[in-house]
């Protein structure tokens, strides 16, 4: 029986070689890479540079705590919160009878010291004169004259008293140091304050700007006399101008940024120290190209760290290198790798590979492509 059946398997192999080569199944050929569908832009020059926002808040030009600078009752309050002040005007007061008092009792010693010096020197002129005759001996001329020099220290002392003691009743009146509106007041008539104890706060409403603070990767690039958009949030839809007046060259360590003053141009009546204020600025390119694509756009390969976009040439995609630099509302900046005109793909590109043909969904899906994509027929 073996050899019988490897007879007949013989001729079964050599019946289906003979079958013609049109009845034999082809080999399976490799799938084309499949087209992707990718959103795409092609990039224009932003001439109008990058735009940065930074919140602040609107503080006074001039500010300061008013106090005494002498202790005692309060006697009058000539002014209230939100008054305009000029330079000088008189504030409030203190009861001046102590030290009114203080200044008489100093000018009666100096009176006195002062007579005692006059003596004193009429004492030394004879001493003197009667020693150049030879009529008293040197210790006693020596003794005049030290006599002398005592009431005279002592007048010069009790002088130096006056003067402390008629600043100190000239400090029992309080006056504005600027122009400026009164927006704080501490105390009320008769009541007893401290030296240095605040009275009123008193700001300068017509010099009026705002602070905030500018990352270090943008700083440097800030310029005293830099124009700013100011918006108020307490105004919104209104724009207003301002100026950099100050830039700080230390690093607040409360924020990580660095201090900046920008001075407001006309700021009106609805400006208020405290308000919360945001400052737009414009700065040029670094790459003096004004590429910005979306950050969409931008893959950063996991292992090397380097930054690159994908850039559609014809209908093949293509990695590009760039080399990034700041980052602003409408997308990243591109210094290097990229020029106006070119088109990258800025959705879809998380799939792609080098060389791959893409389709831009804006692009209609030719008929072949259609029937490509159809759900394979399942046949029993």
């Amino acid at each position: 029986m073996r050899p019988k059946l490897a007879v007949c398997a013989i001729a079964a192999a050599l019946a289906l070689a003979a079958l013609p080569a049109g009845c034999r199944k082809p080999p399976a050929e490799k799938p084309a890479a499949p087209v992707r569908p990718v959103k795409t832009m092609t990039i224009q020059p932003a001439g109008e540079g990058l735009t940065r926002a930074f919140s602040g808040s609107v503080r006074a030009g001039q500010e300061a705590e008013l106090a005494f600078r002498v202790g005692g009752k309060v006697e009058r309050i000539l002014v209230q919160v939100g008054d305009e002040v000029d330079e000088g005007r008189l504030l409030a007061s203190l009861d001046r009878r102590d030290y009114e008092i203080a200044v008489r009792n100093t000018e009666s010693n100096l009176a006195s010291a002062r007579a005692a010096e006059r003596k004193s020197e009429s004492g030394y002129q004879r001493a003197k004169a009667l020693y150049e005759s030879s009529n008293i001996s040197k210790d006693e001329l020596e003794q005049a004259e030290a006599q002398r020099n005592s009431d005279r220290a002592q007048a010069e002392a009790l002088q130096s008293q006056l003067e402390a003691a008629r600043a100190q009743l000239s400090d029992t009146e309080l006056t504005a140091p600027f122009a400026g509106s009164i927006s704080k007041q501490e105390v009320e008539p008769f009541e007893n304050v401290a030296a240095g104890e605040t009275i009123f706060s008193l700001v300068d409403r017509r010099a009026l700007e705002v602070r905030l603070g500018v990352p270090e990767n943008l700083i440097a690039r800030v310029r005293r006399g830099q124009e700013a958009a100011i918006a108020l949030e307490a105004l919104p839809g209104q724009a207003f101008a301002g100026r950099v007046s100050e830039v700080g060259v230390a690093l607040d360590p409360a924020t990580g940024t660095y201090p900046l003053t920008v001075a407001l141009a006309d700021p009106g009546a609805e400006f208020r120290p405290g308000m919360a204020a945001e400052a737009t600025f414009r700065f040029g390119f670094q790459g003096k190209r004004g590429i910005v694509v979306p950050t969409t756009a931008l893959t950063e390969d996991v292992r090397t760290g380097a930054r690159y976009v994908w850039v559609v040439e014809g209908d093949t995609a293509r990695k590009r290198p760039v080399v990034i630099g700041d980052l602003e509302a409408s997308g990243v900046e591109i210094v290097e790798g990229l020029a106006a005109g070119e088109t990258v793909v800025v959705a879809g590109a998380h799939r792609l590979e080098d060389g791959q043909k893409v389709r831009p969904l804006s692009t209609p899906i030719p008929t072949s492509e259609k029937s490509a994509t159809k759900a394979p027929r399942v046949t029993k």
